[in-house]
């Protein structure tokens, strides 16, 4: 019934103003512009064959899995490996994977993820800067990376918010 809704009876994701409404309007049933935006480009590659959404969730599944092992890495959790496989293979997972109107998860997970690597990124760098400001008497180098992690994590925390 939500694919009905969200996909193949949808007048939205076969419009070609269908971004601008699902960003800009009260058209759409529910405001998710960014799995709305997913689907409305999906349905210009897939149409209505179901595989090609399905391969696309897979991919973000995968991809998710592999943001988590880095990011459990990054943060020296013990068994990284291990928690990312889990999350990979957990029964939970099937639904969100497996139905293409469950994309909503897929892409707010992915940039939630994507917040959280980048704000890593962003710490590291920040704690290097201030570190090197603490042992020379001179400003070091420019805070600009530090800002473009910050600026990315808080970018990818919006658009998750977003999904």
């Amino acid at each position: 019934m939500d694919d009905d809704l969200l996909v193949t009876k949808s007048n939205l994701i076969t419009a070609q103003d269908g971004l601008y409404k699902y960003w800009c309007t009260h058209e759409p049933i529910e405001y998710y512009p960014v799995t709305y935006t997913t689907l409305w480009i999906e349905w210009r590659l897939w149409g209505m064959r179901p595989a090609g959404y399905h391969i696309t969730n897979m991919l973000l599944h995968v991809l998710e899995a592999l943001l988590i092992w880095i990011i459990l890495r990054k943060l020296s959790i013990p068994g990284a490996f291990l928690a990312a496989v889990i999350f990979a293979v957990h029964p939970v997972n099937v639904e969100s994977v497996a139905w293409i109107a469950q994309c909503r998860n897929m892409t707010a997970m992915l940039f939630f993820l994507l917040s959280i690597l980048w704000y890593i990124r962003f710490d590291e760098r920040a704690r290097l800067w201030l570190a090197a400001k603490q042992f020379t008497a001179h400003c070091p180098p420019s805070t600009a990376h530090c800002c473009l992690w910050y600026c990315l994590s808080l970018a990818a925390f919006v658009l998750a918010m977003l999904g």
